[in-house]
């Protein structure tokens, strides 16, 4: 058994066990986006953004340099750079605006806020995991607050959600209790004038705040330690990045609200729990 998880999964369990007779909010989870859903490839998000609207077309036909003939080598190109951008821009709408600013500039069309809009509802495709959706809504059945966040800029989440309420019929915000992204290029003009970590992005929403960086980052643990601080208070917070983290989490808590902290046996159970634990990563504390 891995030195490391056997530590800390003791020490995510213990933690639990010592608060959760004092309050209702033992821990604060913080859960990357990625954890219970994967964005779909977007390699050919240029070439069926083209086939299902015909209106980017029109964009092409401004060009000064674009011919019918040599549209499919400036598709080619486009999706070059695309993928380009995206290493070093996080935040989906992020990369595409970055990508049509550029070809606008460089003479190759003239791109609408339409065109450009069509491009991120087909850049943003979350494919769902449902058995991590489970896993955090029984996390939430024990009464933990959750915080979402991840690389995703405010743009890309408010079509993340949606799209996840319409074709999944899940709701993120009720998933989670807080929100954490990145800015959007318009909201980092924010930043640009400023040297707080975070703002909150709307009024209507106080617990979505737009970090000024992703984490791992100072700025993004800062924002984290607000949020989970307005949310339940002094509260340890753990962080899961991936499914099997989440079931480390489940079963901790059931061990912990099935026992009770006066059992004798109760360090012989968390052995017993993490002998059959065969999962060789853990959560992390923040």
């Amino acid at each position: 058994m891995c030195i490391r998880l056997r530590s800390l999964y003791i020490a995510l369990t213990a933690l639990i066990m010592t608060r959760v007779t004092a309050m209702n909010q033992p821990i604060v989870l913080a859960c990357n986006f990625e954890a219970i859903s994967k964005n779909a490839e977007t390699g050919n998000i240029i070439s069926s953004a083209l086939k299902s609207a015909w209106h980017i077309m029109s964009c092409f036909y401004k060009s000064r340099i674009i011919t019918p003939w040599r549209l499919r080598e400036t598709i080619t190109h486009m999706q070059k750079r695309g993928v380009e951008i995206a290493s070093t821009t996080p935040g989906i709408t992020n990369t595409i605006r970055k990508l049509f600013t550029e070809l606008e500039e460089q003479g190759y069309g003239k791109f609408t806020d339409t065109a450009i809009n069509c491009f991120n509802e087909i850049g943003v495709n979350p494919v769902v995991d449902h058995q991590a959706v489970s896993l955090l809504s029984e996390i939430k059945s024990f009464k933990i607050p959750t915080i979402g966040m991840g690389s995703q800029d405010s743009l890309e989440h408010e079509i993340y959600a949606q799209k996840m309420l319409k074709e999944q019929t899940i709701d993120v915000h009720e998933l989670y209790d807080g929100i954490i992204t990145i800015p959007t290029l318009e909201e980092q003009t924010v930043f640009d004038l400023s040297s707080g970590d975070c703002f909150v992005r709307s009024k209507a929403n106080p617990r979505w705040l737009v970090s000024r960086t992703s984490a791992p980052s100072l700025s993004a643990t800062n924002t984290l330690k607000m949020l989970a601080l307005d949310i339940a208070g002094e509260t340890p917070i753990w962080s899961v990045n991936t499914k099997e983290q989440l079931a480390i989490v489940v079963n901790a808590l059931h061990r912990v609200f099935e026992l009770r902290p006066s059992s004798p046996d109760q360090a012989k159970a968390l052995d017993q729990i993490i002998a059959q634990s065969p999962i060789m990563i853990s959560p992390t504390r923040v």
